[in-house]
């Protein structure tokens, strides 16, 4: 007589698929938040290399050209996005006959803060150095801060030289002292 031979059950009992998944809860619950404050970190690395990079574009492109370039906040502030153009009556807002040069889109997750005038632009004058609208020299800081608390400062000199603070003083404004 031929015995039938036993089939092997392959798989996992609750018990074992339970304690699996309370591992892998376990290890996410610790990664999350590591992954979410890097992202954070990232696009505030990003986001102020692009501001720098926007900002000598506006500055080599005044030189350049011969003519006054500002660089200004579209919409409620800097974290709505900016414009960089041509201003020949320096008034600081992009009119319908003035030359865009480029456009940043807003950022979200990051506020984005000047100081004095450069709370609203930054304009450059044909030699290249930082003007307000009535001809004074404009020098101030951006300060670039993630909900997380993240913050970095661009720092603008007299002579349009911008540098950066990894590790600025001050707080953002949606900080608690």
């Amino acid at each position: 007589m031929v015995r039938p031979t036993p089939q092997i059950q392959r798989g996992l009992t609750l018990i074992e698929l339970l304690a699996g998944l309370a591992l892998l809860a376990t290890v996410l619950g610790l990664a999350i938040p590591a992954l979410r404050d890097s992202l954070q970190r990232n696009r505030l690395d990003s986001a102020t290399r692009q501001m720098q990079a926007h900002l000598a574009l506006a500055r080599s492109q005044a030189i350049h050209t011969g003519r006054t370039v500002t660089m200004a906040h579209t919409g409620s502030g800097w974290s709505q996005g900016w414009v960089v153009f041509h201003d020949p009556n320096r008034n600081a807002r992009p009119d319908q006959d003035e030359t865009i040069i480029t456009r940043h889109p807003a950022q979200s997750g990051l506020s984005i803060e000047g100081n004095g005038s450069m709370a609203r632009y930054v304009a450059f004058s044909a030699q290249g150095s930082p003007t307000q609208v009535n001809g004074a020299f404009l020098a101030g800081t951006f300060l670039l801060c993630t909900e997380g608390g993240a913050r970095r400062a661009l720092v603008m000199n007299k002579s349009g030289r911008v540098r950066l603070d990894a590790q600025p003083a001050g707080h953002c404004s949606g900080d608690q002292e």
